[in-house]
């Protein structure tokens, strides 16, 4: 193992100690050089017989490498001399990428050190056991990932229509952040990457968030969440073809009248300003076949949405809520003496005579 021009023997032993875990079975150090840089914070660069690595010593065992790199998807190493200070080493990928590695901690000879080692592994080509270490870390986390998503908490869908694909775990947080903390919605539609819909008894949320879902909004990296009061919902809309089709949320700040249907921008640039069913606020493009597993659950909704416009509904088909409530403040005065019989009963008469016009 070759060590840079600053590094000392403890250093370089608290690197191996901590990026043992984090090696593949049969990979080898083969170089250890120092350096400086504040974000991501590394401070040693490896090379080992198959991969460029930089990490944190600090870490490392616990976070593992910060820059993790298999020696035949690097295209160039770049060293950039300095007069006065130390080199500089930068790092091409075949995808066209660039990593800066910071500034080694010793002469510009280290970074010849990365560069020279990087070419040799270029010339003798990537072990295998490299190669299968990777594929099998890769495996591994996909089935880390799988069992997450598998492990979003079912507890809560116990008693929700679930229609589709059950939310990720990262929608899942979305909707429990818009939700009061003993609430749950009774509806759940969930179109994959596309998104949610989750309908409480007063609001519906349409959830555009993860990974995929994110990407798809025009949104990478975040998403969007957009909150319906059933008072303000004006309708439902759904538009189809033979295999795909388009929800619509209507209100009167999303009119139906654009045409926002799968097809007439779902094949756009993300952001384009297409109509693009995945990237609106207001649509959720799921599959036919879904939205005919969905329609009866949408038939109650609809009827929610009616019920929300709908006047103050009376007790008994006579008095109204707000009457009883100003009847029941009457009669407490009157009990009290403030109102003597008289005054109360025509009190309560001009009550009704209000709410009854």
């Amino acid at each position: 193992m070759q060590l840079g021009a600053k590094i000392k023997a403890k250093f370089a032993d608290k690197v191996v100690e901590g990026l043992s875990s984090h090696l593949y079975p049969g990979e080898a150090v083969q170089l250890i050089v120092k350096t400086n840089k504040l974000s991501p914070m590394l401070d040693a660069i490896v090379v080992t017989d198959g991969r460029l690595l930089a990490l944190q010593s600090t870490d490392v065992a616990s976070k593992g490498p910060r820059v993790n790199l298999r020696a035949d998807k690097i295209s160039q190493v770049t060293v950039q001399e300095k007069r006065f200070t130390s080199a500089t080493v930068e790092v091409a990928t075949v995808e066209g990428d660039v990593v800066a590695l910071g500034t080694m901690i010793g002469d510009n000879a280290d970074g010849a050190l990365v560069q020279a080692a990087i070419d040799d592994l270029h010339a003798t080509g990537v072990p295998m056991h490299v190669v299968a270490g990777e594929v099998a870390a890769a495996a591994s986390a996909a089935e880390v990932a799988a069992e997450a998503e598998a492990a979003a908490p079912t507890a809560w869908y116990s008693d929700v229509i679930v229609v589709g694909r059950r939310p990720s775990d990262k929608a899942h947080r979305a909707i429990l952040e818009h939700a009061a903390p003993d609430e749950k919605a009774w509806l759940v539609l969930g179109s994959g990457s596309a998104g949610v819909l989750a309908a409480f008894e007063d609001r519906l949320l349409i959830v555009k968030v993860g990974g995929m879902t994110g990407y798809m909004t025009g949104a990478l990296g975040g998403g969007r969440i957009t909150t319906f009061p059933y008072a303000e919902i004006t309708g439902l809309e759904y538009n189809s073809g033979l295999v795909n089709g388009v929800l619509e949320v209507l209100t009167p700040s999303y009119q139906g009248t654009a045409n926002k249907d799968f097809w007439r921008g779902s094949s756009a640039g993300r952001n384009a300003d297409s109509n693009d069913p995945y990237t609106l606020s207001n649509t959720l493009p799921f599959p036919k076949e879904l939205y005919r597993q969905a329609a009866p659950h949408l038939a109650v909704l609809r009827a929610k949405l009616a019920d929300s416009k709908r006047p103050v509904t009376s007790i008994s088909g006579v008095v109204g809520v707000d009457l009883a409530d100003e009847i029941g403040k009457l009669a407490q005065l009157h009990a009290q003496g403030v109102l003597d019989d008289a005054e109360f009963a025509d009190a309560k008469r001009a009550a009704i005579s209000r709410q009854t016009r």
